[in-house]
């Protein structure tokens, strides 16, 4: 158990762990969900308590109610963890999904000011500019346009990177290792090569996901703006509960 988790009430650690299911390819829209008995005698658990986790699925848009107590799955969107570092590759294969990429550029560029500034790099420095179209069983997902330091990278340079995660490529194939990341989320909109892989309209708002992942010495490996469908892929963050924060604060401010 995580060492959080002793922290939650029961419903919502069956809560996550049902809605971890829904997402991870347990189920297919339509597929009627588990009935309250099944999931009182799975979890050894109340009724009440099965039903404080069954509405939080509904509230979550994941479960709707059908003909009485009948419920099923409505929403089976991809859920990341943004505090965990994790490639597309490795996502997928939680959710029980086939990752693909279409690989639309790779190139030697010079970085602009604001690649440099970002990277702490020289402008003009070389870097490696690589944008794909990430997919999960074919269906375009993603579209990352990202920036690796040309040193860090030029070993992986070659390699298929339409079949193979670069992360695992990078780890197999050099002896560094990549460190701490900061993540931010961000409202994007779709432009031409968005519409047309995404099928969606001009100007459709998207979810931006901006990455800066660090080598565990500390050189800025990659810098990343990846524009994601959001009816197809939901951000997830844990918090501890508010006592427990609250009383930390109290303490460490004594």
């Amino acid at each position: 158990m995580d060492k959080f988790e002793r922290f939650l009430p029961e419903y919502i650690r069956i809560y996550e762990e049902l809605y971890g299911e829904i997402h991870g390819g347990h189920f297919s829209e339509g597929d009627l969900f588990y009935s309250e008995h099944e999931l009182c005698r799975r979890f050894t658990v109340s009724r009440g308590t099965i039903r404080h986790a069954l509405e939080m699925l509904f509230q979550q848009g994941v479960l709707e109610r059908r003909q009485g107590k009948v419920s099923t799955v409505v929403n089976t969107r991809i859920e990341q963890n943004v505090q965990t570092l994790m490639g597309f590759s490795e996502l997928m294969k939680r959710h029980g999904r086939q990752a693909g990429a279409i690989l639309r550029e790779k190139k030697v560029v010079t970085a602009d000011n604001n690649i440099a500034n970002i990277m702490n790099i020289r402008p003009a420095d070389p870097v490696v500019k690589i944008i794909r179209v990430r997919t999960g069983d074919n269906e375009p997902l993603i579209i990352e346009y990202s920036w690796f330091n040309a040193d860090l990278f030029m070993p992986i340079f070659n390699e298929d990177l339409e079949t193979h995660s670069i992360y695992d490529l990078f780890h197999r194939k050099t002896n560094e290792r990549l460190g701490i990341a900061k993540q931010t989320i961000e409202i994007g909109f779709a432009g031409s090569e968005e519409s047309r892989f995404f099928d969606v309209k001009p100007g459709t708002a998207l979810l931006l996901f901006k990455r800066r992942i660090m080598t565990s010495d500390f050189r800025i490996f990659q810098y990343s703006e990846d524009l994601y469908r959001n009816d197809k892929v939901v951000f997830s963050i844990q918090t501890l509960p508010y006592d427990v924060t609250h009383e930390s604060l109290t303490l460490d401010l004594k």
